[in-house]
């Protein structure tokens, strides 16, 4: 209810919204009724013949049959549970059968009663005994004589029908004696039914009836109270209530709350644990909603049955189709009411923290899995703990760095600390290069999906994953971890804006870093991402460090349920795309999953011609050489060389920079570049290759670009 100033309370009218394709939410809006001391439930606009807006419509098309996959999908569920109940009911199909005739034998003694009993009019008993304890000899005589006629006519009826039937079942049997394999099993369900135990069927059901707890408003007032968040009774601390209704699944039940004057939403959310053991659930069944109008208004949601316990099933992602990051949205899981989330990454950086093995690590590789089926999303994976769960990118990202102790292929922080500059040249090129186009062409100024099909070597999205971040903040040189630290402030200051989505996960997200001025670095570079994901957390300062400013708003992870069957489970903070803070329970991908799509990107990949670096071999070294400088010394007097030409010429005279390359390489570098493979006539044999002409006028330009 709302307040009208004076002193009515007005209820709310329940709208759920329609669009099933998008997140479905629930919202709440202000209806007068004419007796706002007997409030009454509202129904949805059509029955009150309002303008239908486009939020209230129902789809044309339903969901499940708008494609392919969506009704292969339904058709697969609907399947998956006729197996089941099949698999259920056949194995108790004896016990079934045993129950029908056992019932069915006591059923037709059961039946032969009544009709004895309806036959006798043994309801007029009652009448002749009064009269004879009366003395009355002619009621007595008239009730007798009523009995004896009725008997009579029940009797003609009861030999006819039997007569009837008889001749009835002589027929079946002489001319369609089969036709008692459909009329037999009939009779003896009858005949079970009248005999069976009253309130036990013959078929066990197959879903067990959940017990669902009875919430009324006196309960929600009682467990505010002893929250200590109103105080019945007392004038101005009175708590008020909207319609309680249940939800659309039938799954919980919402009411609107209305705190007494001076009650926040944030008080209401530090206490919790307090108000769950007022309703007497837990605190996992408990979700609040705030109320965009007003501090001390909220929605209340309690859940007959824990939401969080159940899991999301596996990742969508494992159809293995290809992705559009423009187009199509991150399926990161069910929220606590049963919808899907579906978030963008475009435009966002994302924090993830929690304590070990919560699913943080499963979390940031679920994205980065989306991102990898968009082929032309470039990959960038550094991980501080080195742990197994990242190396299959190995396959399709353009870098990956492992661990921060130096090996015999290279120092990772120095690894890292050219790649994330690198990160910042091509923000810079972005920037340039967006600059030199008209208004025309770039209206807005803003990288656009058509802008990057038509400069793909120029303009493109860029996937940065930090790992365990804070391992590079700590970094035994500590000049190095500065400059590494200095890099990913200003990527992501300017990255989101520029198509560089940067992904951090962490399970240490304060304290971090081995001078004052590092410190000062990773809590700008920590508190400046717009979206948190915040999985179980040790304390709750560890959750504010995550969470930010939705730890402001009265969201705490470390409350989240602790357990194996509560891995995943997030607070998902700060998206634009959401119109509320969800619990998510995310879609599972395991290290199998994991490489079953990262193989499926590979292939994508492949096609569009987008696989870079380290996915086809490229060395580090590579990225500090001038590709196009050394294939103009190696071409001599040559017009044109084929692949394998070129690639044996490189490692021949420039072997310090250009050991072992491939063909493959050497050709994926200059078309990146800008050089064109053509078909290419040397000493008779046609191959593919490229023209010194092409290369000294990719290298002209991209001097002129510079």
């Amino acid at each position: 209810m709302t307040d009208t100033g004076d002193g009515r309370l007005i209820p709310f009218r329940r709208v759920a919204d329609a669009d099933q394709d998008a997140a479905p939410r629930e919202r709440f809006e202000h209806v007068l009724d004419d007796d706002p001391d007997d409030p009454q439930p509202v129904h949805p606009p059509g029955g009150f013949g309002l303008p239908a807006t486009r939020d209230d419509r129902r789809p044309v098309v339903p969901p499940a049959l708008r494609s392919r996959e969506a009704l292969r999908a339904e058709t697969d569920r609907h399947a998956e549970q006729l197996r089941y109940e099949a698999s259920f009911h056949g194995l108790r199909a004896p016990w079934y059968l045993l129950k029908t005739v056992l019932w069915a034998l006591w059923g037709t003694l059961v039946l032969a009663d009544r009709l004895r009993r309806w036959w006798w009019v043994t309801e007029g008993t009652g009448a002749r005994l009064v009269a004879a304890i009366d003395n009355d000899g002619r009621e007595y005589r008239s009730q007798h004589l009523h009995q004896r006629k009725v008997r009579g006519e029940r009797g003609i009826v009861i030999t006819a029908c039997a007569l009837a039937a008889l001749v009835a079942g002589v027929l079946v049997t002489r001319t369609v004696p089969w036709a008692w394999c459909g009329i037999a099993p009939v009779l003896a369900v009858l005949a079970a039914r009248a005999g069976g135990p009253e309130g036990r069927p013959i078929i066990t059901p197959s879903m067990t009836e959940p017990v669902v707890r009875v919430v009324s408003q006196d309960t929600v007032v009682r467990a505010y109270a002893a929250a200590g968040l109103c105080k019945p009774g007392t004038e101005g601390q009175e708590l008020g209530l909207g319609v309680m209704a249940r939800d659309k699944r039938g799954t919980g039940t919402f009411v609107p709350v209305y705190l007494p004057y001076g009650g926040t939403y944030a008080k209401v959310m530090g206490s919790l644990a307090a108000l769950a053991s007022g309703l007497d659930v837990k605190v996992s069944q408990l979700f609040l909603t705030p109320d965009d109008t007003s501090e001390r208004r909220h929605t209340l949601w309690i859940a007959d049955e824990d939401p969080l316990a159940k899991s999301a099933g596996r990742t969508p992602l494992l159809d293995l189709k290809s992705r559009n990051l423009w187009r199509d949205l991150w399926p990161m899981g069910l929220d606590q009411f049963g919808d899907r989330v579906r978030i963008s990454l475009l435009w966002v950086s994302f924090l993830i923290g929690s304590q070990p093995r919560k699913g943080k690590t499963f979390t940031a590789r679920a994205l980065a899995l989306f991102a990898a089926l968009d082929p032309h999303v470039r990959i960038t994976i550094a991980d501080g703990s080195s742990k197994p769960d990242w190396r299959p990118f190995q396959l399709i990202a353009h870098r990956t760095v492992f661990g921060t102790r130096p090996t015999r292929d290279g120092d990772p922080g120095e690894k890292l600390l050219a790649e994330v500059q690198a990160i910042e040249r091509h923000m810079e090129d972005t920037g340039n290069f967006l600059s030199t186009l008209s208004t025309a062409e770039c209206p807005e100024g803003k990288l656009t999906e058509e802008l990057c099909r038509k400069y793909p070597k120029k303009l493109f999205l860029w996937l940065l994953v930090m790992e365990e971040a804070y391992f590079y903040y700590e970094l035994a040189d500590t000049e190095l971890s500065k400059k590494i630290a200095q890099s990913l402030s200003n990527i992501r200051s300017a990255g989101p804006a520029l198509g560089v989505i940067l992904v951090t996960s962490l399970q240490k997200p304060a304290g971090v870093g081995s001078t004052q001025a590092i410190k000062e670095l990773f809590t700008r570079y920590r508190d400046n991402h717009e979206v948190r994901i915040a999985l179980k957390c040790g304390n709750r300062h560890v959750s504010e460090a995550v969470l930010g400013g939705g730890a402001e708003e009265g969201f705490d992870a470390s409350t989240l349920p602790d357990g194996k069957k509560y891995r995943g489970i997030s607070i998902l903070w700060g998206h634009p795309d959401l119109e509320h803070t969800p619990t998510v329970r995310a879609y599972l991908a395991d290290a199998e999953d994991a490489e079953a799509i990262i193989k499926a990107a590979r292939k994508y990949r492949e096609a569009a011609g987008t696989l870079t670096g380290e996915a086809i071999g490229e060395e580090w070294a590579d990225d500090h050489r001038d590709v196009l400088a050394d294939v103009l010394e190696v071409f001599g007097d040559d017009s044109a060389l084929h692949w394998t030409e070129l690639a044996d010429r490189l490692d021949a005279h420039l072997g310090e920079r250009w050991a072992d390359v491939t063909p493959a390489a050497i050709t994926a570098q200059l078309r990146d570049l800008g050089v064109p493979s053509r078909s290419v006539t040397r000493a008779g044999v046609s191959n593919r290759g490229c023209y010194r002409q092409a290369v000294a006028a990719a290298r002209e330009g991209d001097r002129a670009l510079v």
